[in-house]
């Protein structure tokens, strides 16, 4: 047995990753993704300023940089993408120095859940 099994066990074993300390606690991400759309009434509108805060600054379309989240289409060309990397806690990255507060995450899996309405 290696010695990073341990670590390893505990990530599978718990399901979701940990997320660094912050203010002397732990966040953890816990997410859930939608089964059904609860909230029709979110927009395009509801949602950008959460894109804008928390994904274009390295979403932002640059050369040679990850791919843009700065409209409405292309936030939908990776829609697949964002949905993955919002339930498995990956973006925005946690050494970003700004965690996503989990209300954000189900507001943004919410509004993908029902078809992205403009």
């Amino acid at each position: 047995m290696s010695r990073f099994t341990p670590l390893l066990l505990v990530v599978a074993c718990a399901g979701q990753p940990t997320l660094p300390p912050v203010d002397g606690g732990m966040l953890e991400c816990t997410v859930t993704a939608p089964t059904s759309c609860t909230q029709a009434g979110l927009r395009y509108a509801d949602v950008k300023p959460i894109f804008e805060a928390q994904c274009t600054t390295c979403h932002a379309g640059n050369p040679g940089g990850s791919w843009p989240l700065t409209d409405y289409q292309s936030i939908a060309d990776w829609k697949d993408d964002v949905r993955g990397d919002l339930l498995n806690c990956s973006m925005p990255p946690y050494d970003g120095g700004v965690p996503m507060p989990t209300a954000q995450r189900q507001t943004l899996l919410e509004w993908i859940r029902c078809d992205m309405p403009q």
